[in-house]
């Protein structure tokens, strides 16, 4: 280190405001680059762990509303209690858009679930209202709104026909919407559904083999 003692003054105090400004430098780096990485963190904790929050209890709220529905399909029985059961299928002018999706699922993180799922929760009701001999199956409403017409704004998706373009933070599979495909096949005479559904358990049964091999393997 003698050459640097050996070193002007002006030049050691230019050297050392170089270094400093160096270090500087790379602790800035660095802390900018793990805000950035916190920041993205918590980016996807709101948007894959609260956010759905939100969801979940929407959808828990639908599936008591449902629930509460059939009990009293069920129960009532006089002619103006089955008149307001058919009455229920009119929410669909609330909720659903012209084009057969709803727009409260669509703007949820994982869109095309929910969409699914509150198509189910009508397909159940009407499933079972016709124990009662209520036909929700082919009600429309005085806009053009009807279970046929949700089931078929969804069929390109599930026919593998188009991707989703909506928001969707985690994959999702039709395979546990068979039982309501395969109905809306035989309510509304679309045999292509039947072919949807002998495909989608086919990957099904692929995908659970190639589970239990890797399962076995690892």
């Amino acid at each position: 280190m003698r050459w640097f003692s050996n070193l002007k003054i002006g030049t050691k105090l230019i050297s050392a405001f170089i270094l400093v400004a160096l270090i500087s430098v790379l602790v800035g780096y660095v802390g900018i680059s793990k805000i950035q990485s916190i920041d993205t963190s918590y980016s996807e904790l709101i948007e894959h762990n609260l956010k759905p929050l939100g969801d979940i209890s929407s959808a828990a709220v639908l599936f008591q509303r449902s629930r509460a529905h059939l009990r009293d399909i069920f129960i009532d029985t006089t002619p103006k209690d089955m008149e307001a059961h058919i009455a229920l299928v009119h929410q669909l002018d609330k909720e659903m858009d012209n084009d057969g999706y709803f727009p409260k699922e669509l703007a949820r993180t994982k869109s095309l679930g929910y969409s699914m799922f509150i198509t189910e929760a009508f397909f159940q009701i009407a499933t079972l209202a016709e124990k009662t001999d209520i036909d929700i199956w082919n009600v429309v409403t005085p806009s053009g709104k009807s279970l046929r017409k949700g089931i078929e704004a969804m069929a390109p998706y599930f026919l593998n026909e188009k991707q989703w373009t909506g928001k969707q933070i985690e994959p999702f599979s039709f395979t546990g919407s068979i039982p309501i495909i395969y109905m809306a096949s035989m309510k509304y005479n679309h045999p292509e559904y039947l072919k949807a559904i002998e495909k989608l358990k086919k990957k099904d049964s692929e995908t659970n083999w190639k589970q239990l091999v890797l399962g076995f393997i690892e």
